[in-house]
């Protein structure tokens, strides 16, 4: 018996050493860690972790799962990663890795996410990618690839998004990204694709956002894409384009923001954008689009952003922009747009930004701009406005800036109530007909400004600029810089007015969404 109770001993002893080496495996040091090279995660992001992937990376070849996202990691990738064949996500973001993808990963055909956003990488995306058919998510964004997007890509059929923007990647898009039909998300914007934008996108029905902007695709937008009716967001902004917007865009009942400015698009804006009404941003300005703006955009209920700057736009605003009750920012600047501003603009509650310069408005500004009460910025300037300006004014208590330059027709005295717009940086009333009288209200106003530029022709000036330069008259009608008050040095605080304010006009000009 005793014999049969030391042999059973020896046993459970040989099988607890068997178990230990199995289990416990190697250690391992890695990232300054003791790490045990059979576990099957590695979870260290965001811990401050520096200096490089040891080649040890590859005894841990359990590992399903490693994350390493928003270290200070550099140095390259190391091909060892190949030997960890049962991984299924990488993680590599926000690091300062270098050079290229090494081919080996295309072993890790268990492998259903990628992310290396925002690292030094570079060269181009190794084909051997297009081995991991299980692959759902695969995102480089903000690296430095380059050459040609690999013509295998259509075996990625799991594909749920794939985002590569911000490189510099270039060729065209390969036809066979028709066969990634689950793809929801595929972003190439700021890149160097060209060409013609394959039709063969319009086969992928699943897509809800499609980015292809800042790239030089030249041609026809295909009208095979108003097939995508699942889309949401849609950008095609700063592109080589020509030609007109194809009426089957009416078909993306679902999308909710449109950007394609900066292009040579030409025509006339569709009127069957009337039947997007789930939109909430349409962006279509810097291209070459004639003819009114269509009487169905106002039908949009749901738009919060109209951009339709540098066009060949005319005709007028019609009263039913009143409909659009949630919009936040108009900006028809640069085009031919004339008529007066209709009342039916005070409906447009939800207003911060009004931006109609260079164009060919008439009339008086109407008293209802009073119920802007959340506006910060109305820019009118270069236009053909006259009258006065409304005492309503005084209601718009968040406004920063106001820009009525260059409208000769206006006249009168700016309102008293102006004195109560304490957020005011900016105003600017030169080459206009607008007085300002010489009272308490008028130094006040001066006093909130950052700059001032009231027009000196046949008017009293206010007690603070009479004061800074006591050798000017009223009489004296100096040339004057726009936005430079003509009794005062141009001091720092008046140069960042200005450097503000012409700042802020570029980035309304030119707002994006992508």
């Amino acid at each position: 018996m005793n014999s049969l109770f030391k042999s059973f001993l020896k046993l459970i002893l040989v099988l607890n050493v068997f178990f230990v080496f199995v289990v416990v495996g190697e250690t391992v040091n890695i990232f300054g860690r003791d790490l045990d090279s059979s576990q099957t995660s590695i979870v260290l992001n965001s811990q401050a972790l520096t200096g490089t992937i040891s080649t040890d990376i590859g005894k841990f070849t359990s590992l399903t799962l490693i994350n390493l996202d928003a270290n200070q990691l550099s140095g390259p990738v190391p091909s060892e990663l190949g030997k960890c064949v049962t991984l299924q996500s990488l993680d590599l973001g926000d690091n300062f890795f270098e050079g290229q993808i090494p081919s080996e990963l295309g072993k890790l055909t268990l492998l259903t996410k990628i992310t290396l956003t925002f690292n030094y990488l570079s060269g181009q995306i190794p084909s051997e990618i297009s081995f991991l058919t299980r692959l759902q998510n695969f995102d480089a964004n903000g690296n430095e690839f380059s050459g040609t997007l690999f013509t295998e890509i259509g075996k990625l059929t799991d594909l749920t998004s794939l985002i590569l923007d911000n490189n510099n990647i270039t060729g065209t898009v390969p036809p066979h990204v028709n066969k990634l039909s689950h793809l929801t998300i595929f972003g190439i914007y700021k890149n160097n694709f060209e060409g013609s934008i394959t039709s063969e996108i319009g086969a992928i029905t699943s897509l809800t956002r499609l980015w292809l902007g800042y790239n030089k695709f030249s041609g026809n937008i295909p009208s095979e894409l108003g097939m995508l009716t699942s889309l949401l967001t849609f950008g095609l902004n700063r592109n080589q384009l020509i030609g007109a917007i194809p009426t089957e865009f009416c078909l993306l009942a679902s999308i909710e923001s449109i950007n394609f400015n900066r292009n040579s698009l030409n025509g006339t804006i569709p009127t069957e954008f009337g039947k997007i009404t789930k939109l909430t941003y349409l962006d279509l300005s810097f291209n070459l689009f004639s003819g009114v703006i269509p009487s169905e955009i106002n039908k949009l209920t749901s738009l919060e952003n109209l951009v339709l700057v540098s066009n060949k736009l005319n005709g007028t605003i019609l009263p039913e922009i009143g409909q659009l009750t949630s919009l936040k920012i108009l900006n028809l600047s640069s085009n031919q747009i004339s008529g007066t501003i209709p009342s039916t603009i005070g409906h447009l509650t939800a207003l911060s930004l009004i931006y109609i310069s260079d164009a060919q408005l008439s009339g008086n500004l109407p008293t209802e701009i009073g119920k802007l009460t959340l506006l910060d910025m109305i820019v009118l300037f270069k236009n053909k406005l006259g009258g006065s300006l409304p005492s309503e004014i005084g209601k718009l208590t968040q406004i920063a800036i106001l820009s009525f330059s260059n409208n000769t027709q206006l006249n009168g005295t700016i309102p008293s109530e102006a004195g109560l717009l304490t957020k005011l940086i900016i105003f600017s009333i030169d080459s206009t007909g607008l007085l300002i009288s010489n009272n308490s209200y008028s130094e006040k106003i001066c006093n909130l400004l950052t700059s001032c530029d009231f027009n000196w022709a046949g008017v009293t000036l206010c007690p603070k600029c009479v004061n800074a330069n006591t050798s000017m008259t009223p009489s004296m009608t100096p040339t004057i810089t726009p936005s430079i008050t003509p009794t005062q040095s141009t001091s720092s605080s008046t140069l960042l007015g200005l450097s503000f304010f012409y700042s802020l006009s570029i980035v309304v000009l030119t707002i994006t969404s992508f």
